[in-house]
């Protein structure tokens, strides 16, 4: 097994044209999608993938264990112990795999019974259901051979991989939804697609990372490091499902199809957003791995969180700015007026998700240092409440109930608690971080909110030329500041060294 590593910083090159080609097909796909199957099937299909997304649960934490492992014993040299991780990985996920078809076929008989669904979304409802949940099934033991092809860095075949499969996916929507085809025929085209795709892993683990399935001999302080690293990660798991997939689920409940098609367009806002920010620091964990265990010192790896930090700051900040400014026209020109409750939902959730989304290093520190248990108690408790909360403001006040249940428990648990967290036991001095991550680059974004502002009583009305002029134009000044005036040499440097990696 080779122990090269691709380079962290083409990684996430490689990350964010993964992560363009999903935002941008899905932009595109998404309002053919909605026309062509209705609000109602729209949200019905939402409402599967919010379901079969549970299966992610019976992940348990080993994807991330995995990775985690393999990228230690790689820099070890201790192959055949890579061998004996997956080999185990993938017998237990194979087992995880046999129970959850056990409550995959409660699930499905008594479908009906769960939701507030007319007759005929419960017919269609059950058949895409089992073909999404067994799709979700299978990709368990997948999770095998994608996280060792993270352990060894091989993000590049990893994107690329998943690049393929979202353009064949699009082109094959496409084509079936104008010969007629509907729901069910998406579903069976996910299914074919992801089972296609994992079988390209398995064969590059078996061919190209030499991976050989062996039950070999693991000592008792590996079982009981690997285990307890696991099941804090599992406990992160339940509540990113819980955080991501519930909503849609307590709306099918108490709601309608049509109420979940709106809510469901402010997830994918959200998501994208959430994407956005993430994709940066995915690359990360296994440089983040071998600094701890090389004992760099922690003042380095909290000058590494600073330095990402910042960068995700400029993502985000571009982002939310605009949104909030211009969301309302983006949700009109992209799905319809019909949906532009979405807007306020969805600036509900994004505006207290957004330091979060700038100081995901910090998990991958925590994740990479063992510290993260402590931190997936709390938001799991955190994400009960959630529910708790979204349950009674959702018989309130309706669909943004949920909104404000999830917004609400972002803010406890993402901002409050892990800022303290991260002065315990990162010792990152908040003050400071904050000074030195946000002030200058919030400074800069004024000039950008003023001209959008200014550009509604001179371009008040809504039309593609218009948004388009609008957020082109007035995020110029705010590049040309953030360059000049907000980063300092090293930065420059990194952007062209970035600029560099993209020209290979």
């Amino acid at each position: 097994m080779s122990k090269k590593y691709a380079g962290t910083k083409k990684n996430i090159v490689l990350s964010y044209v993964n992560l363009s080609v999903n935002m941008l097909t899905g932009f595109f796909i998404l309002p053919f999608i909605v026309s062509s199957l209705g609000s109602a099937d729209y949200g019905l299909m939402q409402l599967v993938y919010s379901i079969t997304g549970y299966v992610g649960i019976l992940d348990l934490g080993l994807g991330n264990a995995v990775t985690r492992f393999t990228a230690m014993y790689n820099t070890e040299e201790k192959h055949k112990k890579i061998n004996t991780v997956a080999t185990y990985s993938l017998l237990i996920y194979s087992v995880m795999a046999v129970l959850g078809l056990l409550i995959g076929l409660i699930v499905y008989y008594n479908f009906g019974n769960l939701f507030n669904l007319t007759a005929n979304e419960v017919s269609v409802g059950k058949i895409i259901f089992m073909i999404g949940f067994t799709n979700s099934l299978l990709h368990l033991p997948a999770m095998t051979f994608s996280a060792v092809i993270r352990g060894f860095n091989r993000y590049d075949y990893f994107y690329l991989t998943r690049i393929i499969k979202t353009i064949l996916r699009i082109i094959a929507i496409i084509v079936m939804f104008k010969l007629g085809y509907g729901l069910i025929t998406l579903f069976i085209i996910d299914f074919v697609l992801n089972q296609t795709l994992h079988l390209f892993w398995f064969a590059f683990n078996i061919q190209k990372l030499n991976l050989r399935f062996t039950l070999g001999e693991l000592d008792k302080e590996f079982k009981k490091e690997f285990g307890v690293y696991s099941f804090y990660v599992f406990l992160g798991v339940i509540t990113d499902q819980i955080y991501w997939r519930t909503d849609n689920i307590l709306l099918g409940i108490f709601t309608s199809t049509e109420e979940i098609a709106v809510y469901s367009i402010s997830q994918k806002i959200v998501g994208y957003f959430k994407s956005i920010a993430t994709t940066f620091t995915g690359a990360f964990l296994p440089k983040l791995t071998n600094m701890v265990f090389k004992e760099r010192s922690n003042s380095k790896i909290l000058g590494f969180f600073t330095k990402a930090s910042k960068y995700q700051f400029v993502i985000v900040l571009v982002i939310l700015t605009n949104f909030i400014l211009l969301g309302r026209e983006f949700i009109f020109l992209w799905v319809g007026n019909n949906y532009i409750k979405a807007y306020y939902y969805s600036l509900i959730i994004m505006i207290p998700f957004t330091i979060p989304l700038f100081q995901t290093t910090g998990f991958r520190i925590l994740y990479a240092q063992n510290k993260h248990k402590v931190r997936s108690i709390v938001f799991l408790f955190n994400a009960i409440i959630n529910i708790i909360v979204s349950v009674f403001l959702i018989n309130k006040i309706g669909v943004i109930g949920a909104a404000i249940g999830t917004g609400l428990a972002l803010f406890l648990g993402n901002t409050l608690f892990m800022n303290y967290y991260y002065k315990k036991e990162l010792g990152l001095k908040i003050l400071n971080f904050f000074k030195t991550v946000c002030l200058k680059t919030f400074l800069a974004i004024i000039p950008t909110i003023l001209i959008l502002l200014s550009s509604y009583s001179l371009y008040p009305n809504y039309s593609f030329q218009n948004f388009m002029f609008r957020g082109i134009f007035s995020n110029v000044p705010f590049l040309f500041i953030l360059y000049f005036f907000v980063f300092n040499e090293k930065e420059k440097e990194d952007l062209k060294s970035l600029k560099n990696n993209i020209n290979k």
